[in-house]
């Protein structure tokens, strides 16, 4: 009996180094795919994070264009305003000049004088 018993530790140990050797292996391989995975998985998160940043960039820039041809068009049309403005001031300015000026070269007009007698025509 211990004949056998011996044999079947010698091949349990046979057994035993295989299913180390297998497992060890297995460990490599999970321990390698892990890591190509992990790095590839990496890069593509770092990839779709770039394409979400440059579509950002892209969409912050053309919303700056739109903020500045706004602003283009509301200061022209505040710059028209203010042309308006100034040739309305201008020519109200001119008119009362001329009205003062008018009123200054008026022609004499006759006084009435208050008669206690009929006054002659």
């Amino acid at each position: 009996m211990w004949i056998w018993i011996a044999t079947w530790i010698t091949r349990m140990k046979g057994v035993l180094v295989w299913a180390a050797a297998t497992a060890l292996a297995c460990a490599a391989v999970a321990a390698l795919a892990y890591r190509t995975g992990h790095t590839s998985g990496a890069a593509g998160v770092t990839a779709e994070w770039m394409a979400e940043r440059a579509e950002t960039a892209r969409a912050t820039s053309k919303a700056l264009e739109r903020r500045i041809e706004a602003e283009t068009k509301l200061q022209e049309t505040i710059d028209a305003d203010r042309k308006t403005y100034r040739a309305r001031l201008a020519a109200v300015a001119a008119d009362r000049d001329r009205l003062a000026d008018s009123l200054r070269h008026r022609p004499e007009r006759r006084l009435m004088t208050l008669c206690v007698r009929p006054c002659p025509a």
